[in-house]
């Protein structure tokens, strides 16, 4: 045999009288053990929310700390500007701030910051002095209790809608405070010291401040010591200024109509005491009708032939006057002169007692009468003259226009 084999023989029988370790545990033939049970699942109860009352209370807190706090604003500044400084001094506010109140509730883990401080490192806002730099000899607690808390910069309370009143007090009290009837008696001594006719503009101002009022029975109430044509006139502008106010724009066609009815009344109580007005005159070939008429341009007639034209002239703010029937009637004379360039008059013409009548009262109307030059005329310039005589309102208007005579055709 080779003597290599006798080399591993010795360990061979070794390993075969001592054995070797399993790999694989014996298995166990007793009961099996019963798997784990889960945790049975555990009730917990809510914390019970905090009562409603509490939040109220913790709420008015807030605001009447910053109410406190405004105050104590406006004190120092009040303070600085007597005192002529620039900068408001520091002012310490010793009122309890509302960290406790806004902080109720779980507790703030150490490190963050407080919900609305102003910075990081804000553990209330409280005003106080600004941080001290630890010393190096300093603990570290020692380091941490000097940190101070932010200063408040500013603080606001304003009802919403609210206007901004004066700051500085200026302003009327009795206009501020004041009721209507202050602000009628106030009126009243006012306009009761001024020279001239202060009856009249005191009880027309008292009934202008009635309708800025509401008040519009005690506007509407009659004057007194006041001549009939001016009461009635005051009367039509109190309506028209009610109407004004009544329109709301809601409905504009409406509102218009009835508006302009009362500048209508206005109007009509205005003629009476106005005066007789002819805007428009001018020489015409023919006339159609109120506003319609063929105009001579420019107004040139021949010279020694004659000539003619139609006098258009147009009368305002006439008086008229009811009559029985239910008509209303307009009563005026007409004059027609020719004039020099001097003066001078070489012909005139009268259309008395003209009359005209209507279903309704109106106070406009037109004359279109036919006029015919004097024969001879020298070449120049020439002026028509109409003259209109309201016998009615006893009023007298006259308008001029100018025309020429020039030799030839």
């Amino acid at each position: 045999m080779d003597a290599r084999r006798f080399i591993v023989l010795p360990p061979c029988c070794a390993l075969w009288l001592a054995g070797c370790a399993s790999l694989h545990q014996p298995v166990s033939h007793g009961p099996a053990a019963s798997p784990d049970q889960p945790d049975p699942p555990q009730v917990v109860q809510a914390p019970e929310s905090p009562p409603a009352g509490a939040a109220l209370a913790a709420h008015d807190e807030i605001v009447a700390y910053a109410q406190r706090a405004i105050q104590r604003l406006d004190e120092v500044y009040a303070d600085v500007r007597r005192a002529g400084a620039t900068d408001p001094a520091t002012h310490s506010d010793d009122a309890d701030p509302p960290a406790a109140v806004a902080t109720q509730g779980p507790a703030q883990p150490e490190g963050l910051p407080v919900v609305g401080a102003p910075g990081s490192g804000a553990s209330g806002p409280k005003a106080g002095p600004g941080p001290r730099a630890p010393a190096a000899g300093d603990a570290p607690g020692q380091a941490a209790a000097a940190r101070t808390p932010p200063t408040i910069v500013n603080v606001a309370v304003r009802a919403l809608g609210a206007p901004p009143g004066p700051s500085d007090g200026s302003g009327d009290s009795t206009a501020a405070g004041g009721t209507t009837g202050d602000l009628i008696g106030a009126l009243r001594a006012r306009i009761a010291a001024q020279p001239g006719d202060a009856t009249w503009r005191a009880q027309l101002d008292e009934r202008l401040l009635r309708v800025l009022a509401g008040e519009y029975e005690q506007a509407r109430a009659p004057f007194e010591a006041v001549p009939a044509e001016q009461a009635r006139v005051a009367a039509g502008f109190i309506e028209t200024l009610i109407s004004l106010r009544e329109a709301h724009g809601g409905d504009v066609p409406g509102e218009s109509s009835r508006l302009l009815e009362r500048v209508d009344g206005l109007r009509d109580s205005l003629i009476p005491i106005s005066d007789l007005a002819l805007p428009k005159v001018a020489l015409c070939r023919a006339v159609v009708g109120f506003g319609l008429y063929d105009p001579i341009e420019p107004p040139r007639f021949p010279a020694r032939a004659g000539g003619e034209f139609v006098a258009y002239c147009e009368i305002r703010h006439l008086t008229n006057r009811r009559l029985d029937s239910g008509e209303h009637e307009t009563h005026f004379d007409v004059t027609i002169s020719i004039l020099t360039a001097e003066g001078r008059t070489i012909q005139e013409q009268t259309i008395p007692d003209v009359r005209t009548r209507w279903r309704d009262a109106r106070h406009e109307c037109f004359i279109a009468p036919l006029v015919t030059l004097p024969p001879g005329l020298s070449p120049g310039d020439y002026v028509a003259k109409i003259t209109v005589a309201d016998r009615i309102g006893s009023k007298v208007a006259q308008k001029r226009a100018s025309f020429q005579v020039a030799s030839g055709t």
